[in-house]
């Protein structure tokens, strides 16, 4: 099973609003999703009325598999866990310092614990699991390096994930911890940070750890020392070489080390080791140890206690080791869904169509209702049904394009049914096989919609030509028994010109009391969508078609217009074919043609819906 991304979306914002009753009780406020075209992933806003999921658009026709949307499941029992588990004033002060990245990938693993731990939604640690070993998976193909320092945020936030005990791979944990090479700057600030992280019980305990890790991060190689004779930092080895550890001493003073590479070999490469020369000072117990220092012409100096002995290369590239100065340099790995990289015009003209499917208002909006037809409606339609008539040529070509293939299937040979007289010769010598079926079929199996622009600009002439199109379609869908539906639209709402799917022939009455309805804007992709999706409910075993008829741009905006159609076509299956009075076409539809001013609407409008009938 798949869905359309505005379909998901819709069933989206209702789980949310599910998990918001279950997870804040009485507390909970209605949580809505929203469409963010500057958003290159989902992130979560709250007050005290409501809560924003921000998701990252994408192209309405995408689908979205059955398996993706239970991630997007997971993805929102994530979200909205910080509206019930972040404290916002804490938030805003880890942004104001500069400080979201770390402390979002540090809140994530404490807010994740808080929520399995709460119980209220039971299979929250297997859905939770199953996201982040999928985030995992992503993350290795991508070429994420645990061991990089401007990767510690997503590092952290999965090794603590680890720790909080979800059901990730073994051969993934193992490959993560296998990355991390011992001595580095990462597995060093990675040794403290964990059991900090464990112990942190709120947003601000993770904000004042985020920024001991980020001074950590940000720190040259080499300042944080371990205590003791633990290690003595050493120089690295020559220009391909990697640097190495000072190894084991004691004593206080000035002490020499090696890198591992000696004289000649380091683990990276070949380079003459350089030798590295400090002076050991006393520091605290619960510093990080060292890690090796960027290149440095083979010298490398450091502070360690006690005299250096033979140190070891970790295998890190320099990039790997480079301080990190300020937030903007973390690689960004959120655990949430990303955009589809749409520029941002793109991304506009698709959140205007995502927005427009999604508003159950206008959706389901229902005709504005005429309380008594005004006293020229009968005289209007009687000049009308007159113009009409002199389109029988088009009536009836329209007529024959409606009408279905009729079926006419005859077997024989059959032991039962009526007697085949072909088969009377075998009747007599006693086969038993002289009977037949036949079936005959006939129908119509095409759903007419015809939607006729009612905007100011199409006052006088121009919606009298309209009137009169429609009411020919709708008269040939009449003599055909297909249904067919009329009706004008404009920024004030829709009205219909007879019923809902009518079989019946039109009354040219109900298509008189619309000719002085022009006024307001035109709105086209909105009625476009909720005509044409009404009319892949009620007939979705059909052939759909859908003619419009404009004589100006829609008020969203020509790329709206083309990403609706080509929606409805995708998406619906929908037909639509397009008639422009007097503007050029902007290529919105793939069956449209244009009317000259002074030309026939009604012989060149008529003509153009025909052929598109016949291609079908």
């Amino acid at each position: 099973m798949s869905y359309t991304y505005p379909e998901a979306l819709a069933a989206l914002e209702g789980i949310a609003n599910d998990y918001l009753k279950l997870m804040r009780g009485k507390a909970h406020v209605p949580a809505y999703l929203v469409c963010d075209p500057a958003a290159s992933t989902a992130s979560v806003t709250w007050d005290a009325t409501r809560v924003c999921v921000n998701m990252p658009v994408r192209t309405a026709t995408s689908k979205m598999s059955q398996v993706e949307f239970e991630d997007w499941t997971a993805y929102l029992l994530h979200e909205l866990g910080h509206p019930t588990h972040t404290d916002k004033a804490s938030w805003i002060k880890a942004v104001q310092m500069g400080l979201s990245r770390l402390t979002n990938a540090l809140e994530d693993v404490r807010m994740e614990k808080a929520v399995i731990a709460s119980g209220i939604v039971p299979n929250a640690h297997a859905v939770l699991s199953r996201l982040v070993s999928r985030k995992i998976a992503e993350a290795k193909t991508d070429g994420w390096k645990p061991n990089a320092r401007k990767e510690f945020g997503w590092t952290v936030c999965v090794l603590g994930r680890v720790a909080n005990g979800y059901a990730i791979e073994p051969s993934d944990i193992a490959w993560i911890k296998g990355q991390i090479k011992p001595g580095s700057t990462v597995e060093n600030v990675l040794r403290w940070t964990l059991p900090a992280l464990t112990a942190c019980t709120c947003t601000d305990d993770c904000v004042a750890l985020a920024a001991r890790i980020a001074a950590a991060l940000a720190a040259p190689t080499g300042t944080d020392k371990p205590t003791g004779g633990e290690a003595g930092e050493a120089g690295e080895a020559g220009e391909a070489g990697e640097a190495g550890e000072a190894g084991e001493g004691e004593g206080e003073g000035e002490g020499e080390g090696e890198g591992e590479a000696g004289e000649g070999k380091g683990e990276a490469g070949e380079g003459e080791a350089g030798k590295g020369k400090g002076e050991g000072k006393e520091r605290p117990t619960d510093a990080p140890k060292p890690s090796e220092q960027p290149s440095d012409n083979g010298q490398g100096k450091g502070k360690g206690k006690g005299k250096g002995g033979k140190g070891r290369g970790d295998g890190s590239s320099s990039n790997d080791e480079l301080p990190v100065t300020n937030e903007t340099q973390l690689k960004d790995r959120d655990l949430a869904p990303e955009s589809k990289k749409l520029k941002r015009p793109e991304a506009m003209a698709e959140k205007a169509i995502i927005d427009i499917l999604r508003d159950k208002r206008d959706m389901e909006a229902q005709p504005r209702t005429r309380r008594t037809s005004p006293p020229s409606a009968e005289a209007q339609g009687a000049i009308l049904k007159d113009a009409a008539a002199r389109a029988s040529r088009q009536r009836a070509l329209l007529a024959r394009a409606l009408r279905a293939n009729e079926t006419d299937d005859r077997e024989t040979g059959r032991k039962s049914g009526r007697l085949d007289r072909s088969a009377l010769s075998r009747a007599v010598a006693g086969s038993a096989n002289v009977f037949e079926r036949r079936e005959t079929s006939e129908g119509f199996d095409t759903d007419v919609c015809i939607l006729l622009d009612a905007s100011g600009s199409m006052g006088g002439p121009n919606m009298s030509a309209a009137l009169e199109m429609g009411l020919v379609i709708a008269q040939a869908a009449g003599s055909v028994g297909a249904p067919c539906t009329t009706e004008v639209f404009n920024s004030m709402g829709f009205s219909r010109a007879g019923g809902l799917a009518s079989k019946q022939a039109p009354n040219p009455a109900e298509f008189g009391a619309l000719v002085d309805s022009a006024t307001g804007g035109t709105p086209l992709s909105e009625h476009m969508a909720r005509a044409a999706m009404s009319q892949a409910k009620r007939a979705p075993h059909k052939r759909r078609v859908v003619f419009v008829v404009t004589d100006g741009d829609c008020d969203f905006g020509p790329a709206t217009v083309k990403k609706m159609a080509s929606y409805l076509e995708t998406a619906c299956g929908t037909i639509m074919a397009h008639v422009s009075i007097g503007n050029p076409l902007r290529g919105a539809f793939k069956a449209e043609v244009q009317v000259p001013y002074g030309a026939s609407v009604a012989d060149v409008g008529l003509e153009h819906f025909v052929k598109v009938l016949q291609a079908l």
